[in-house]
């Protein structure tokens, strides 16, 4: 400065003072150094204020961000992706006001912002000033997923006129099929992946000319459309009578494909393919279709596979990330092949003329959303780094970019926020076994999981609401609502227990008692009646022994929830197999449900966030410990029963995600009815439910009782967790508000 002075001597303080011709408690000083900022001039007597930039929240010691564990080694990583790190978390926005409270990436624009951008511009950058790259005339990226990566590499090339040209082209294993496999008895048995394939399937996915098709369907009989691959003897005897047609296809096909890829690729005999990776079965089709080309390959990661064929080709391969690491980084491969991917139509065939053929594949609304905001993030990131670098983009050569992976690695394989969420929406069909298998799901299958509880919404944070959401109480938080709550006794015994939890219970409280048990109407209907702080008296309802306290709840209370703005189940659960634990986890439950000073909290949250559509206690940790050492998964024996009951709720096919399972273990909550109307709607009948005695799982009642978050987020709401007393019996940190 023009000084010649330090803040963090103190000294450029003096001249300031000196300058202005004013003392120093007049000076007001803001800065982002908690020492030379904030100590030194507050020590001068100062006004100081200490405003951290978003490096020191995200990276410095007394964080514990996701960002942090992601680059904790920061210091060491290759410095052109330090300075493409840096472009990323200078314009990082958080949405929460706490970094380290929130997932890495909220939304699919985050994640292509923050997470893609900065990798695949470091991945285009070593590509394009890399001198042993240029020595091809140009790189030729493959549909699906060289799509973006040949976006970005176009957009920085603008500024190295001496990069390798690009193209990008129409590739995959659908399209070369019949070049693989050229001979009719390999053609007709196509790996299923342990899927079924019928007759009919196989030729709306394997043979594209429409005549011979329609041909061949003509020829079905009924008992022809049932055979299956599996059934081998009858496969083959069908094919075998249309054996001429299908070996007349498979030349016809793989003569228009040399047609096509001969006006793809140059003259040359040697060429350069990039493709996310990894197995080298890229190069193997192509120099199945162009018999005297060499095509080295521009990977993601390769496998020992590849390494192979490329010894017994002459090819080359170029690894970006190096051998794919399993183990290390699961199934993140997926992400790039499938958020690299375009979203409008896929090549199937080559026409005569040596044209692509294309089919178009639906796609959701939110799909095609998530999908452009993703890449759109990818896009906005790389025109920030040239609107700073555009002049020395020439100079740009990271050498060890797998450092950038540790971002998405950090957040898809190792965050509590369950981000793989994210990806839920986003599915392409396999173009074999039209399996519509999310990227969520395909992300959670690759990822280790130390034990069941693991990747759950139970240990999600972001599921839990915090203290400094709750305080402080709002005065009389039970104004002017209209309260309902139903209560299902089986036991007699636990009558004199709930009533004292009813008289907690505000005035304009309804409560509605359920039970099985006919000889219990008129006991209860005396004693509940001393709940003498009610406006009105309890109602006893009888009802049918199956269901346990989910029938009558959903059945019973269907036309009576919708008067009230909230309602409330609660029931006497005795849990024997539970031993004196079941005992603790019913009191647990109530006291965190209906204690006074739980009831003014929990209508407090109502009252403060009107997305919340259900609250309930954390999980109670003895049940909590039974998916920490074993085996059981949560969703356990109800992933069937859970999956067709939301399909019937939202008219869609689910695909139960580890995320999903966060509800009330117990079955007992605070709800707005409107946010658990799907459940009502679902018209379940008294059939519906099994007789008793029912089993320890895997019943309509235990899929119900998992169901409440899927629930209240198809109706626009969230379920929550809030724990009001006995912390120490569940997962009570996770209302800290600094986690």
């Amino acid at each position: 400065n023009e000084y010649k002075k330090r803040k963090n001597y103190g000294d450029l303080y003096e001249v300031v003072l000196q300058s202005e011709s004013c003392k120093a408690g007049q000076l007001l000083h803001i800065g982002d150094n908690i020492d030379s900022d904030y100590k030194i001039p507050l020590n001068k007597g100062i006004v100081a204020f200490y405003y951290p930039n978003l490096t020191s929240i995200l990276f410095s010691g007394s964080s514990n961000t996701l960002w942090k564990k992601a680059f904790q080694d920061i210091e060491n990583i290759d410095p052109f992706c330090r300075i493409l790190l840096g472009v990323s978390f200078s314009h990082y926005s958080p949405k929460k006001d706490e970094c380290n409270t929130s997932a890495m990436f909220d939304t699919t624009y985050s994640l292509g912002r923050y997470g893609l951008g900065p990798v695949v511009v470091a991945m285009m950058l070593k590509v394009l000033n890399s001198h042993e790259l240029r020595k091809y005339k140009k790189i030729y990226f493959a549909s699906r997923d060289g799509y973006i990566p040949c976006k970005i590499y176009n957009l920085l090339k603008k500024h190295v006129p001496e990069g390798a040209d690009c193209e990008y082209f129409q590739a995959g294993r659908s399209l070369y099929y019949s070049a693989l496999n050229h001979s009719f008895e390999s053609f007709i048995y196509p790996n299923t992946y342990g899927y079924t394939l019928t007759i009919v399937d196989f030729l709306e996915r394997y043979i594209h000319d429409k005549k011979i098709k329609e041909k061949i369907l003509r020829s079905l009989t009924d008992s022809d459309k049932a055979i299956t691959i599996q059934d081998t003897i009858k496969w083959k005897e069908f094919f075998c009578k249309h054996k001429t047609e299908i070996e007349d296809f498979i030349i016809r096909n793989n003569l228009n494909l040399t047609r096509y890829y001969h006006r793809i690729f140059s003259k040359d005999f040697k060429h350069l393919v990039f493709d996310c990776g990894y197995s080298g079965s890229i190069s193997r089709s192509l120099s199945k279709i162009m018999k005297n080309h060499v095509f080295d390959k521009l990977y993601l990661w390769q496998t020992a596979e590849n390494k192979e064929w490329d010894t017994k080709s002459g090819t080359k391969t170029f690894s970006l990330f190096g051998d794919i690491d399993f183990e290390k980084y699961g199934a993140l491969h997926l992400i790039f092949e499938e958020l690299f991917s375009p979203l409008n139509m896929r090549a199937i065939a080559v026409n005569d003329k040596g044209e692509p053929i294309f089919i178009s594949e639906p796609h959701s609304k939110k799909m095609v959303n998530e999908i452009q905001q993703c890449q759109q993030g990818v896009y906005d990131f790389c025109s920030v780094f040239l609107n700073t670098f555009k002049n020395y983009v020439s100079d740009f050569e990271p050498h060890e970019i797998k450092s950038l992976l540790n971002g998405l690695n950090e957040a898809f394989n190792h965050s509590p926020y369950c981000e793989g969420d994210l990806l839920r929406n986003i599915i392409f069909p396999d173009a074999f076994t039209s399996q519509n298998e999310s990227l969520a799901h395909k992300i959670e299958k690759g990822r280790k999981f130390a034990y069941p509880l693991i990747g759950t919404g139970f240990v999600n944070p972001d599921n839990y609401i915090k203290d400094n959401d709750v305080y402080p109480i709002i005065n009389n938080p039970f104004h002017n609502l209209r309260i309902g709550v139903h209560f299902h006794l089986y036991d007699p015994s636990l009558i004199d227990e709930v009533l004292c939890y009813l008289k907690n219970l505000p005035p304009q409280t309804d409560v509605y008692v359920t039970t099985p048990r006919r000889s219990s109407l008129q006991v209860f209907n005396d004693l509940l009646s001393i709940a003498d702080n009610l406006k009105n008296k309890p109602k006893i309802l009888l009802t049918p022994n199956k269901g346990r306290d989910v029938a009558p709840w959903l059945l019973g209370m269907k036309d009576i929830q919708n008067n009230y703005d909230v309602f409330g189940h609660f029931h006497g659960k005795r849990s024997p197999q539970n031993g004196i634990y079941g005992e603790i986890w019913r009191k647990y439950l109530l006291n965190n449900l209906l204690s006074k000073k739980a009831l003014m909290e929990i209508f407090t949250i109502f009252g403060k966030d009107q997305k919340i559509g259900c609250i309930f206690p954390g999980p109670y940790n003895q049940i909590m410990d039974i998916y920490r050492t074993s085996t059981i998964e949560v969703i356990s024996e109800n992933k069937k029963i859970f999956e067709e009951l939301v399909r019937k709720m939202t008219l869609q096919s689910y695909e139960v995600l580890r995320s999903d399972m966060f509800y009330s273990v117990g079955t007992m909550f605070w709800y707005r009815p409107n946010a658990l109307q799907a459940l009502f709607d679902l018209n379940l009948t008294i059939d519906d439910f099994p007789e008793e005695p029912l089993g320890l799982d895997g019943t309509l009642p235990h899929a119900l009782e998992r169901i409440l978050k899927v629930a209240c987020e198809y109706r626009g709401y969230t379920a929550k967790a809030w724990t009001s007393t006995y912390r120490d019996l569940t997962l009570g940190y996770m209302h800290n508000s600094n986690i």
